[in-house]
Parts: structure tokens; sequence; C-alpha cells
């Protein structure tokens, strides 16, 4: 059965930079300039392809069959036709191909990126594991993750989108809406209890500020010693959700077509993004801190109230986490490697794929 994710999240980073007053820490080493991308055609130029071959898909959607149920319920099964849905807000059409038999009109690309994103992380997991960081059953629960982190996307885009145009005036649609069009009651429950580790609504979920005094248990991996107290902190459920989040930002799948998909670094994939929709929101996207000291999500950084101080934009979070993940991945697997921690860590996806369950 698919994983189900908690309903508390403490995560095992305490990032200080977030109390410094100037906007935009990140940007630098640590995050995304816009300016200076390069493009598409350019990183894929240099990039050897990781796109599954169908055979593939088919053996690890057979390990997972609860996983491969959902992602044909919400229409985007990396094999199948996709189905349409109706925006619950509008009562417009969100066509599939299996309905309109238009190739443009198929999700079947984001299957495909959630079989590459689980193939990923379980290499990852599966590094963390031979390295005594996570049992073994972990493995095969990062892979679960992979595949059902964008399972509902095509549902869950309908929300953000109007959550962004009603701001506080917003109001979830019905949950049976799902049900009434045909989806089935598993899938409308993992619709209903799922929390994306992946989207940029989440991504304050990994932040704290109740205790200046914390230290960030990422840095003393780094910076010390690996030591049972450091690990006894490193909660493996917060573990499995980063790094299905940085596979997930440094996977690029193709739409339209030929669907290829690509391990690159963080910043590489934002490179390649930048003609989506998804990015011109996290353009004026940010993580802020509100006169609580608690970090929150800010969907639109022109009308951040006078209460909140904007902390990062959220592009540059796209690879700041993906960093600090693949710091701790170079450390725990490869201390004495005299490589950049993100080249290391796309290097390692690439040379491991593709990663099958035994």
């Amino acid at each position: 059965m698919f994983t189900n994710q908690p309903d508390n999240y403490r995560v095992p980073f305490h990032f200080a930079e977030l109390r410094l007053p100037q906007a935009h820490p990140f940007r630098g080493p640590n995050g995304y300039d816009p300016s200076a991308a390069e493009t598409r055609d350019v990183v894929l130029a240099r990039t050897p392809e990781t796109t599954l071959p169908e055979g593939i898909i088919r053996e690890a959607l057979s390990l997972f069959p609860a996983e491969a149920r959902i992602l044909e319920q919400f229409g985007v099964h990396p094999l199948r036709p996709s189905r349409s849905f109706r925006n619950p807000f509008t009562g417009a059409a969100m066509p599939g191909d299996l309905d309109t038999g238009n190739a443009k009109d198929s999700w079947r690309n984001c299957g495909r990126h959630c079989v590459s994103v689980a193939h990923g992380a379980a290499l990852i997991a599966q590094d963390f594991c031979d390295h005594g960081l996570i049992e073994e059953p972990w493995v095969a629960r990062a892979f679960s993750a992979g595949l059902l982190h964008d399972a509902d996307t095509r549902i869950r885009h309908f929300d953000y989108q109007r959550r962004h145009e009603k701001g506080p005036e917003y109001v979830a649609p019905p949950e049976d809406f799902l049900r009434a069009q045909g989806v089935s009651d598993e899938a409308a429950e993992f619709h209903a209890a799922y929390d994306d580790p992946t989207g940029a609504q989440t991504i304050y979920k990994f932040f704290w500020f109740e205790d200046p005094q914390l230290h960030n248990v990422c840095d003393q991996l780094i910076e010390n010693t690996i030591n049972q107290s450091a690990l006894s902190l490193l909660q493996k459920e917060q573990l499995l959700r980063l790094i299905v989040r940085t596979v997930d930002d440094m996977t690029y799948t193709e739409i339209g077509g030929a669907e290829r998909s690509f391990f690159l670094t963080a910043r590489e994939r934002l490179d390649c993004c930048s003609d989506r929709g998804w990015y011109k929101t996290l353009q004026r996207s940010a993580l802020g801190v509100d006169s609580n000291g608690t970090v929150v999500y800010v969907e639109d950084m022109s009308k951040v109230g006078a209460q909140t101080r904007i902390a990062s934009d959220i592009l540059s979070m796209q690879v700041f986490v993906p960093n600090r993940v693949s710091t701790l991945h170079k450390m725990v697997c490869a201390p004495f490697a005299q490589e950049d921690p993100c080249e290391y860590t796309t290097r390692r996806l690439r040379s491991g794929f593709p990663w099958i369950l035994a």
C-alpha cells in the first residue's frame, strides 16, 4: 500500500540564515539568479538521457500496484491514456486523451516523471541505508513516495489556481467532487490526506524557529563526525520527504511528445523550466517570517503584509534545499571526494539508474 504521510512534520533542518534582515540571502551559490540561466538546449546537449524503457516502467508498477492504481485514477499513468476531469470551481473541462483521442491531452509525461523520481529517490535512500542512516524498508517507502509525489497534480492545480485568484476568500472544493467524477474511494482518500513534500506551497514545513539554539542536524553531520546523538535527531520520515523533494528538483521530464527524462542539478533543472507555468508562480512567491517568528509561504511577494518579512524567494529555495541534502549525501557516501555535492548527487543518480527493487 502507498505510504501514509504523518500529520506532524518535524524536519531536522534549522536554517539560521532565515533570521537575516536582508531579503534574498540565498542568492549566489545557494540561490538562483534567473539572469544567469543557461538555455534548455545548452543544458540538455551536455547531459546523458535517463529515460526509462517501458519494460522497466511496467516492472516498477507491478511491484507497487496500489500506487499504479492511484496514478491511473488521476489520469497520469505513464503507460495508459489520461482520463478527463472537470474543474470543481468553474466546471471547465481538463481533457484527457482517453476521451479526446488527441495526444496533446495526454498526461503520461507526468507519470513517467513520477517513475523517474521514484527510481532516483530509492537510489539515494539505498545509499543512506548502506551507511546506516535508515533501514531497508525505508528504501521501498522512498520508491512509493516518489511514485505518488505528483499523482494528483492535475487536481491540486485547481486548488492552487483558485487559491491564488481568491486569496482569503478561497473555499476548498467539496470532499466528494472526485467521487462524483468516477474517481475511486481509494484515490479520493489519498487526495484528501496527501501532503505533497515537493510543492512550493509546502516547502515552509522544512523550517522552524522555535529555538534559535537548535542546530541543523545536517550541518552537525557535515561539520562534525557522524555520531549516534546526531543520528538520533535525524527523523527518518523527514529525511524521506527531503530525499523525494531533492530528486524531484533534480529530475527534468519533457512535455509534448518526446517525454525524455534527465537528471540535472537543481539549478540546471530550473534553467530548463523557465517556460513552465509553475516557474512563473515561483518567481513571485517566497518564504517569509511572520510576527510570531513562524516560517510561512507567501503567494505573492508584491502583496505581502507589513508584519511578514521576506526571507527568500521560492526559486532560490528550489536550489538551496537540494544543495543541503546533496551535501549530506556526499558527506555520508564520499566524504573525501573532491567534487561539488550537487554534481556528486547528480552523477550518482545517473550512474545508478535505473534502480529496481529486488
